[in-house]
């Protein structure tokens, strides 16, 4: 697992929002599987200043937290920082704590109902041509796309 790039990208903004004064911790929180705990450690060693998880097993919808929470952002705000290998051995021996939502106050709810789950129809089969004239014919007379 990793850490996908909207998540770094607003990591990186947490980081940076602290460091201009505004913010006094970073926390890097994770959802998820055992396995996130590796994503964890890669924000702790980009300079989160904690780490901790919760394990959910259904669908859930936090309700009451309170604080500044910035989860995700656009792609185009900054370029996160890559983290240095003394910053990844220094976080391999920092404590990730394990919540559960009751420990935390937070309320879990669904407010969702799977009413029906079906595949997509099976599209049909793609045509080779032979050439690049035949390629244009076809989508100007077949497809009429041009």
């Amino acid at each position: 697992m990793s850490m996908n790039p909207f998540c770094e990208i607003a990591l990186e903004e947490a980081l940076r929002i602290k460091e201009a004064g505004l913010a006094s911790e970073v926390v890097a929180v994770s959802m998820g599987s055992a396995q996130c705990v590796d994503t964890l450690r890669t924000g702790l060693a980009m300079g989160a200043d904690r780490g901790f998880t919760w394990k959910l097993q259904e669908l859930w919808l936090l309700v009451g937290l309170r604080g500044h929470l910035l989860l995700s952002t656009d792609l185009r705000l900054n370029q996160p920082r890559y983290a240095t290998l003394p910053n990844i051995m220094k976080a391999k021996s920092k404590v990730i704590k394990k919540y559960t939502p009751q420990e935390l106050n937070v309320e879990i709810k669904s407010d969702l109902e799977v009413i029906e789950v079906t595949e997509p129809p099976k599209r049909k089969a793609g045509v080779i041509v032979s050439s690049v004239d035949e390629l244009i014919d076809k989508l100007k007379n077949e497809a009429h796309v041009i």
